[in-house]
């Protein structure tokens, strides 16, 4: 049963390990959810602890969203693992990977992506984005009453197309993304295994609906529904939202300051520990 993280299930997590694999969504998640995404900012508290980490040795970071791979990384700018396109692409520390199924079906999205722009013409306020490998309806500017009716009309066109794609329920978006059997779960298993991360705590986080396959595919760590309650397959909840991550990040690079280490006793630095001094030293792109 899912239920409220406290300070105790992370210092009881990582007591046990040596390092952390961290893999978290983006929006709503590390910044707050805005009425159009490409208004969506970073809050300078989190864009600090997401600095620490990406220079801190004893972390691996992956940042794993549905915009597209060049998007996040523009918006985040740190040294990290990006994951764009619900995982259908990856990039960072020596990963570069593209589905290889990705290419087939990009002319049929964008022949997709035209088809919807014109069925959903009667909600002016609701638009069609093509990410190149998948695209999303957005839904956050039309009335909450019409979106029965919305949906409906897109599922209606999508009959007929389920070999190549499917449709999957966002917040306040639709997610048309390519029958590939693959998502944010099979990204995050695919960066363990290339990195040799299946023995590191693995820290996953995440506010919608497809952060679930992220959810379950971790075994060994914690899994974190963020934002109000709702049915989920994460262990814990952080009703705080992105203020709740915030701390939640700090409070991992605290830990790992002053944590010993497995194999023989370790100690920071003079001058602080290790993950906060390479902080210090990083420079913001």
């Amino acid at each position: 049963m899912t239920r409220e993280l406290q300070l105790r299930d992370i210092q009881d997590a990582i007591a046990h390990f040596d390092r952390v694999f961290i893999a978290s969504d983006f929006d709503g998640t590390l910044c707050p959810i805005a009425s159009s995404p490409d208004l969506v900012q970073v809050p300078s508290p989190m864009a600090m602890v997401l600095r620490q980490l990406s220079t801190c040795p004893k972390v691996v970071l992956a940042i794993i969203s549905g915009r597209s791979l060049k998007d996040v990384q523009r918006r985040v700018g740190i040294e990290a693992i990006y994951g764009g396109n619900h995982g259908l692409e990856l990039s960072g520390k020596g990963i570069e990977f593209l589905h290889p199924d990705a290419l087939r079906i990009h002319e049929h999205l964008d022949r997709l992506c035209d088809e919807i722009h014109h069925a959903i013409a009667d909600w002016p306020n609701a638009w069609v984005e093509n990410k190149s490998w998948t695209a999303t309806v957005h839904m956050r500017a039309v009335p909450i009453e019409q979106w029965p009716a919305l949906i409906s009309c897109v599922n209606t066109h999508m009959f007929g197309k389920t070999q190549m794609f499917e449709v999957r329920s966002g917040l306040a978006a639709l997610e048309i993304i390519p029958s590939l059997n693959w998502n944010k779960g099979s990204a995050l298993n695919f960066i363990r295994e290339r990195l040799g991360l299946e023995k590191t705590l693995t820290i996953c986080i995440g506010d919608d609906t497809t952060d679930e396959f992220m959810f379950r595919a971790v075994s060994n760590g914690l899994t974190i529904r963020v934002g109000p309650y709702t049915r989920t397959d994460a262990e814990f909840h952080l009703s705080t939202g992105v203020e709740g991550v915030t701390w939640l990040l700090n409070q991992v690079i605290a830990l790992l300051d002053t944590a010993p280490s497995r194999s023989s006793v370790w100690r920071a630095p003079r001058g602080g520990g290790q993950c906060r001094r390479a902080a210090a030293t990083f420079q913001y792109r």
